[in-house]
């Protein structure tokens, strides 16, 4: 897939709760024009998601690149999608609306728990209801990761499952495909569906993605049989995951309520930043 190019003749909308403002297009790391495309590097036994569900078909769709929060393709009744965050204080996440698509932003207060407690930001698609017995796949497109790189950081971009509505709650039951950034290293990384002992890609594909290079999720959570199935490509190159649900299984567990792209912050000090620029879900 080829890296977007941002265009800086513009100013755009910024959304933070309770407060909208005017703000320049962020600069290059941050959806900036430094953007490289990641080389081949294609494994003989990747399990391409959607791909291998052919019978899902598109069911919901908004392409942020075009300036809206309004859904192009919604069968499924699920309307807008919603902006929300994990209510941490200090954390003061952003939704940048414009410029070629939705720019999240976050930050970890030094005060938090290093494990216990994620802070999220991102457009959610809720509500929805992927009970056991059901299978769905989703799909988002990124560009222009930016954030912390010391040894303690963790942050992920994340196409996201879960329980609740817009806002996290702690107490919500969630599962994930993530591009995770650990320090100066990152890998696709599956929470709440294991195995996630997943080694870093290559450092050309990791220096492709902090200059800026559009990057995809993809997960299919099947409730059938317990098993997901989850792919994250940077131009060329290609990973997967299959790996089993440990809260949505195949006879029980709650009800997935809400689906979307999200920037979480693990650990660290130091803010994050990622523009998505289109979500889709199939059925």
């Amino acid at each position: 897939m080829a890296p977007l190019t941002a265009r800086l003749a513009f100013d755009r909308l910024v959304i933070a709760p309770g407060v909208v403002v005017l703000a320049l297009l962020l600069g290059p790391g941050c959806g900036g024009n430094n953007s490289r495309t990641a080389p081949t590097n294609v494994p003989a036994n990747l399990v391409a998601p959607l791909a291998a569900r052919p019978q899902l078909s598109l069911v919901y769709r908004v392409r942020f690149e075009g300036g809206s929060l309004a859904p192009a393709v919604d069968t499924i009744g699920v309307g807008a999608i919603k902006l929300g965050h994990t209510q941490v204080a200090d954390s003061m996440p952003t939704w940048q609306l414009g410029g070629g698509g939705l720019t999240l932003g976050i930050m970890r207060p030094a005060d938090q728990p290093a494990v216990t407690r994620l802070v999220v930001a991102g457009p959610m698609a809720t509500p929805v209801g992927f009970a056991a017995g059901t299978v769905f796949g989703m799909r988002a497109v990124f560009a222009g990761l930016a954030g912390p790189h010391a040894a303690e950081n963790v942050w992920a971009m994340a196409l996201v499952a879960r329980t609740g509505d817009e806002n996290q709650l702690e107490s919500d039951l969630f599962t994930a495909a993530t591009l995770q950034v650990r320090a100066d290293g990152a890998r696709l990384n599956t929470p709440g569906c294991g195995p996630t002992d997943l080694p870093n890609v290559p450092q050309d594909v990791y220096d492709a993605l902090v200059g800026g290079a559009t990057f995809r999720l993809e997960l299919v959570v099947d409730r059938v049989t317990g098993v997901g199935n989850a792919a994250l490509y940077v131009g060329a190159f290609e990973v997967s995951n299959t790996c089993t649900f440990a809260g949505f299984t195949s006879t029980g567990g709650p009800t997935i309520t809400a689906i979307g792209p999200n920037l979480a912050v693990a650990r660290g000090p130091g803010r994050a930043s990622v523009r998505v620029l289109d979500f889709q879900v199939f059925k």
